[in-house]
């Protein structure tokens, strides 16, 4: 008798048991992994976003609208006084630029990256067609008033015992001393490029003489200055 009863409380318990695992599933446990500071998809949600007091922001705008633009336009009928850059094509530009270190002769870490922003600006309307980053120029009705305007070129730089030296993620030789003085990157080379940023399109490289670059970004004006929340 005694062992019929303890036999109907373990099928009872088997029974419960089996109806729970029918109901409520196992789930695999999948591990955290821990971020590293070296990974380049960081997680920075435990930290403050940067920010700027609105005010300084009206007096810097407005510094450079009442000095150096105004000395520009003395010389110039208008130039751009902003730039615009989608989020994705500064995300790829980064991610590229890590990534490419990384993988090169030389490897590095990020600690060591950054980006140089030089002022520039577009060639003359009649130049615009010698220089294939242009080429869609012409035919964009907006982007082809974007001649002799203010833009931004952005350039990689890498900590060496220089300092900060522009380089070419894609180039191994440049990760030492940088560009400078160098065949392939001096003023009389009109075929090598660079790893850079100058916009909405993108410059890709292929070869050792090449380096990342980018412009192109949306410049106003002679884009909408609706758009702007800092210009009057």
């Amino acid at each position: 008798m005694k062992n019929k009863i303890l036999g109907l409380l373990l099928l009872g318990v088997i029974i419960a048991f089996a109806t729970y695992v029918y109901k409520y599933p196992p789930r695999e446990v999948v591990p955290t992994i821990p971020i590293s500071k070296e990974d380049i998809c960081m997680d920075y949600s435990n930290e403050d976003m940067n920010q700027l007091n609105v005010n300084l922001i009206h007096k810097m705008v407005d510094g450079y609208k009442d000095n150096q633009l105004r000395y520009i336009k003395s010389e110039m009928t208008d130039d751009a006084h902003s730039i615009w850059f989608d989020l994705e094509t500064l995300k790829k530009f980064i991610y590229q630029l890590e990534n490419k270190a990384r993988k090169n002769a030389v490897p590095t870490s990020s600690n060591k990256l950054g980006v140089r922003i030089y002022y520039a600006s577009y060639p003359k309307k009649d130049e615009m067609s010698k220089f294939s980053d242009l080429k869609d120029f012409m035919s964009d009705p907006l982007k082809s008033n974007y001649g002799n305007l203010h833009t931004l070129v952005m350039i990689p730089t890498i900590n060496t015992a220089d300092g900060n030296v522009d380089f070419n993620p894609l180039d191994a030789d440049t990760y030492s001393e940088g560009l400078k003085g160098k065949k392939n990157y001096l003023d009389t080379n009109l075929t090598s490029t660079t790893f850079g940023l100058l916009g909405t399109n993108k410059a890709t490289a292929t070869t050792s003489s090449s380096t990342g670059a980018q412009n192109h970004g949306n410049l106003i004006p002679p884009g909408d200055p609706i758009v702007e929340g800092f210009y009057p």
